[in-house]
């Protein structure tokens, strides 16, 4: 390899590549510590921070946050209406968490109806070889997107 070459390799590859080629045999902790430098500890997010709750809708259960924009099963409605949600099974903002028994007593979430939609066609297809014998039968659920607006935690 060039020397000038050595100069263009950034400082960690240079150091690991010194490593392996030079006399001294790397510990456990040396590799560790090329393998991990250029990295960062993760910081909390604003999500991590922010208030959150475990909605129950649709027989799912879904982690939501002011401002989500999240697809469940269909609700009645139109466009710009408001829904709430009284299924609230926790409720956190930070480190405090109310987990409910089963739900939160107070809580509700709500929610503005963003639109009314369909997701993807989904196609089953059965088949029984050598028996002239197959089936296809195509599906699209229909979805209600909602935007959340507020989270009341009692």
């Amino acid at each position: 390899m060039p020397p000038n070459a050595l100069n263009a390799l950034p400082e960690a590859l240079l150091r690991l590549f010194m490593v392996v080629i030079g006399s001294k045999v790397p510990s456990a902790t040396d590799l560790i510590g090329l393998a991990n430098e250029g990295r960062h500890r993760a910081r909390p997010t604003e999500r991590a921070i922010a208030m959150y709750a475990v909605i129950k809708t649709g027989g799912k259960q879904y982690r939501v946050a002011m401002d989500d924009v999240i697809s469940i099963e269909k609700l009645e409605g139109d466009a710009g209406s408001s829904i709430e949600f009284e299924d609230v099974l926790m409720v956190g903002e930070g480190a405090s968490v109310k987990v409910g028994a089963p739900t939160v007593s107070g809580a509700k979430v709500v929610a503005e109806l963003v639109e009314q939609t369909r997701g993807p066609k989904v196609i089953a297809f059965k088949k029984r070889r050598r028996q002239n014998s197959r089936r296809k039968r195509g599906h699209r659920q229909d979805l209600t997107k909602i935007r959340i607006t507020s989270i009341v935690g009692a």
